[in-house]
């Protein structure tokens, strides 16, 4: 069966104490190495920060693709081999090892490398909101520590403070949204954004998945943007981060700029606008 999924991708969050990672058995712990590094494209900020060894660092990166949508996070590190693609993994968020925690169940382990051969652990909608910190659980005050645990393997990151990290992306992303001709300030201030009028599970189908992509096993994750005009209809798709064939980046947006159409966001009185909506699809043989 084939399966695809837009910003419904499944998560889910238990905002109560879980298991601390004091307690359990196989602990791999990675200490910074670099200061926090924010870097920007013309389609996202990044944050990142190695970890483990200095000559060939771990990384843990965030990643955003538009003003106030959640991070994708990113764990590279040879710590991670335990994994497996079938494995539903948590993610850990703590203050320290015997909290306070919250966790994060992933669906499925979306596994890939960087260039540095590296396994890494891709997470596509984090639980931390550098736009929004009081859904955040005020996560860029207080987590210090991230960590994945999964058939009694833990690998932690120990962050430190997001406080800073957090604001310089803020920073970034405002600067990036005015190189797409739009003001971050009036965004800010819509009444409403672009709101699809049919599900997003539907502008993807099953039989949209790549013959040969298929047939080989291949999976894929696609960050993209779409520009919404004052009519709610879609008018350039940008790939803004893919860890996949440059196949499904193409599918992706052929099928998405022919099926989806949208109500069109509206200024802080009422009035339609150009505006965008910026979602990740993930492409998932089982």
């Amino acid at each position: 069966m084939i399966h695809r999924t837009l910003h419904w991708l499944a998560a889910f969050a238990a905002l109560l104490p879980v298991p601390s990672i004091a307690a359990a058995k196989n602990v791999t712990r990675l200490a910074p190495v670099t200061p926090w590094h924010v870097d920007w494209t013309d389609t996202s900020c990044t944050l990142a920060r190695g970890f483990g060894e200095k000559a060939d660092p771990d990384l843990l990166r965030f990643e955003q693709f538009g003003q106030g949508l959640q991070l994708q996070m990113l764990m590279t590190s040879n710590a991670l081999r335990f994994l497996e693609q079938s494995d539903r993994p948590t993610i850990v968020y703590s203050v320290t090892d015997t909290g306070p925690e919250f966790e994060q169940k992933l669906p499925r382990a979306l596994l890939g490398s960087l260039p540095n051969k590296k396994v890494t652990l891709f997470i596509p909608q984090s639980l931390l909101f550098p736009d929004d910190p009081v859904n955040a659980v005020a996560a860029d005050v207080q987590i210090t520590q991230i960590g994945v645990t999964d058939r009694g393997h833990v690998v932690v990151f120990d962050a430190g403070s997001l406080e800073k990290p957090f604001e310089a992306m803020r920073s970034c992303m405002d600067d990036l949204i005015k190189t797409w001709g739009l003001d971050p300030q009036k965004l800010r201030q819509l009444s409403r954004w672009p709101v699809p009028k049919s599900p997003p599970a539907k502008w993807l189908r099953s039989n949209d998945y790549p013959d040969r992509e298929l047939e080989l096993g291949k999976q894929g994750l696609v960050a993209f943007r779409l520009m919404v005009d004052e009519a709610g209809k879609p008018t350039d798709c940008l790939i803004q981060r893919s860890y996949s064939d440059k196949v499904f980046d193409k599918i992706t947006c052929e099928k998405l700029l022919a099926r989806a159409k949208f109500e069109p966001a509206l200024d802080q009185v009422g009035n339609p606008v150009t505006a965008y909506y910026a979602e990740e699809v993930s492409w998932v043989t089982e």
